[in-house]
């Protein structure tokens, strides 16, 4: 058992997308300018045993999907979770734990609320009242952060007193100590300013991925990350599989002011399987143009070749210390450049950086707590990216170490599964809107992959997409004699096209299928009802109810606007008597819009036709969640 430094703080994080780890990189840095003793790590990393041995831990932990815990966390929960563990094995742990999640979804923040219970259930003592932050709220995760860590500096500053001679940090100071991971060079031109025999810096897709793998096992060496001795098996994010796309067609009107896609791609050969209810994970490609731009912007070379190392360090464990890569290769293989909007570290970055007074005024209030809500404005609430906000400063001279350590990173977009592997052999389908909006400003915004793929010519020799199989958060029950509720509007209805075709499949075969009924809400007839022959065919055949399983609202088509719970409403008896004959309910769509509304019809729903009190029905739709009834894929 390892045992952690006396006299510090261990700062842990359970995280499914980067969100949490990068709070907990915040914290401590915060921690390292209060000259606290610090030691950053991943829960995939700890042991019960291990945490044992400390005396003060903060826990950030994301709630993924449907009450879930982050996969990196999963292990150790397990372990936590064990009958066999002394109900006073952490008499001696003080802790806060601060939670990210989505109040979007019924079971907001439920993995920090399961583990503050569960230490405290060990004999733990909490710090401070435990930190919430909901992804909805203005101003993001922050909103709620700032003040929690200004509580927990206070209440944390007696147990870790000042060093001798040493000020007190100011409670609103936020700048920040710059001391890089990583140290980058430049190497000497060994081919007269050319890459590959021209001076274009094109890059192609396997020099991208061995770049971006290089990359992330240097920077596991810098840190406490967990690296599997073997790789899963399978296309996985570290090695993709390079589908081709098949298909390409657009399935809305022409007229229709949404584009949106069923993409078809060839997965012959690849290894990959799913279960309807998974996604699809798509690396987006990033445009030569842009990565060469940010290059630009930094003064490297677009054929320039770089050593990327950590100070001080030297090889061990098999870890590199260094590496040397393609500049413009890392860049698109790590940084996502043009797409996501940065988080408030690379402002404090910037603010540590400027230079000229207008700059350093501006991003030292965007990095600060009275900043918050106007950088959360100016940044997410405009979809500004990488590029652009270093395009509002630009003045600020900023190394490439800082990029890679501060700016938001490549990840993949996840869609839901529109096909049923049995039913289309070597081929996953994708139902997907392109994102193309404008901004409060009026600036046009374009997302990174629909927008790709949308422009892109399918055929067996077309381009090829980086793909793998992410677990989804809902699947079809084991038992095919449970009737299946599912509703959902736009680009949900994907996940139950997998859903449907997987029934209809096994009812060709002969099987005994319970009935399913789909609530559908689009714009209207001509515009966006995808699908609209497979489902008429799937109730002509009884894969859905033949008298009450195709349920359509047309919000857009009749003089008054109609939406799934208007038909919720209008059915619930029929609904009611399916959820007591043991129907499962699946929801899927948005989580802002479809999903909450249709929780309080369906709350409604179960008061009316129980009938029961208001707080009774929302507790039997809680239990039906909890019985693993009730299932929400919301984003």
């Amino acid at each position: 058992m390892q045992k952690l430094q006396a006299g510090s703080l261990l700062i842990l994080h359970g995280t499914q997308s980067g969100n949490a780890q990068d709070v907990a990189e915040r914290i401590g840095r915060e921690a390292r300018r209060r000259y606290l003793r610090y030691t950053v790590k991943s829960l995939q990393d700890l042991s019960t045993d291990e945490l044992a041995t400390a005396h003060f831990a903060v826990v950030v932990v994301s709630t993924t999907g449907q009450a879930k815990l982050p996969a990196s966390t999963k292990a150790f929960w397990r372990s936590l979770l064990r009958r066999s563990l002394a109900p006073d094995l952490y008499c001696n742990l003080t802790y806060g734990v601060f939670g990210l999640g989505d109040s979007g979804y019924q079971n907001f923040n439920t993995a920090a609320k399961k583990l503050d219970r569960r230490l405290q259930a060990l004999g733990a003592r909490p710090l401070l009242p435990k930190g919430l932050a909901d992804e909805q709220q203005p101003g993001g995760y922050d909103a709620a952060l700032d003040p929690w860590l200004a509580q927990l500096w206070t209440v944390l500053r007696p147990h870790f007193p000042l060093p001798p001679d040493v000020p007190q940090l100011a409670s609103g100071d936020t700048s920040v100590a710059l001391d890089s991971k990583l140290c980058c060079t430049l190497l000497p031109d060994i081919t007269n300013g050319t890459a590959n025999g021209s001076h274009s810096g094109l890059m192609d897709a396997a020099e991208v991925q061995a770049a971006s793998r290089a990359f992330h096992a240097l920077e596991s060496a810098a840190t406490s990350h967990h690296t599997p001795a073997n790789g899963p098996a399978g296309p996985c994010p570290d090695s993709p599989f390079m589908a081709q796309l098949l298909s390409n067609e657009r399935i809305t009107a022409t007229d229709h002011f949404q584009d949106v896609r069923h993409l078809v791609f060839g997965t012959a050969g690849s290894g990959l399987t799913w279960e309807p209810g998974d996604a699809l994970a798509i690396l987006p490609r990033q445009s030569d143009a842009n990565v060469h731009a940010l290059l630009h912007r930094l003064g490297i070379p677009a054929f320039a070749r770089v050593r990327i190392e950590l100070p001080g360090e030297s090889s061990h464990d098999g870890q590199p210390a260094s590496i040397e890569v393609s500049a413009a290769a890392v860049v698109a293989g790590v940084v996502d450049v043009a797409g996501s909007s940065p988080r408030r570290f690379l402002f404090e970055v910037l603010a540590q950086l400027a230079t000229e007074e207008r700059e350093v005024d501006r991003l030292q209030y965007f990095a600060s707590p009275e900043g918050r809500d106007d950088l959360h404005t100016y940044n997410q609430g405009e979809g500004r990216t990488l590029l652009e906000v270093l395009d509002d400063f630009k003045n600020v001279v900023i190394p490439l170490e800082w990029i890679l350590q501060a700016a938001p990173r490549l990840k993949p977009r996840l869609f839901s599964l529109a096909s049923a592997a049995i039913c289309h052999p070597g081929e996953a389908h994708v139902c997907a809107a392109v994102i193309d909006y404008q901004t409060p400003h009026r600036r046009r915004k374009r997302g990174i992959v629909t927008s790709w793929l949308a422009g892109a010519y399918a055929s067996q020799q077309g381009p090829r997409v980086p793909i793998w199989i992410e677990p989804g958060s809902m699947h079809l029950p084991v038992d095919p004699g449970v009737p299946l509720i599912l509703i959902s509007a736009g680009t949900g209805i994907a996940p139950f096209r997998a859903f449907l075709e997987h029934r209809h499949s096994a009812r060709k075969q002969g099987q005994e299928m319970a009935p399913c009924y789909l609530y559908f809400g689009c714009r209207g007839h001509a515009a966006d009802f995808y699908y609209a022959d497979q489902w008429k065919q799937y109730q002509q055949d009884g894969v859905l109810d033949r008298d009450k399983g195709l349920r359509i609202a047309f919000s857009r088509d009749g003089p008054a606007k109609r939406y799934v719970t208007h038909l919720i409403q209008e059915d619930n008896r029929n609904l009611w008597q399916l959820i007591q004959e043991g129907a499962n309910i699946y929801v899927a769509g948005s989580a802002t819009k479809l999903a909450q509304s249709v929780l309080t019809a369906l709350e409604l729903l179960v008061a009316e036709a129980a009938p029961m009190p208001n707080a009774a029905a929302q507790k039997y739709v809680r239990q039906l969640e909890a019985g693993r009834r009730y299932f929400v894929e919301a984003w």
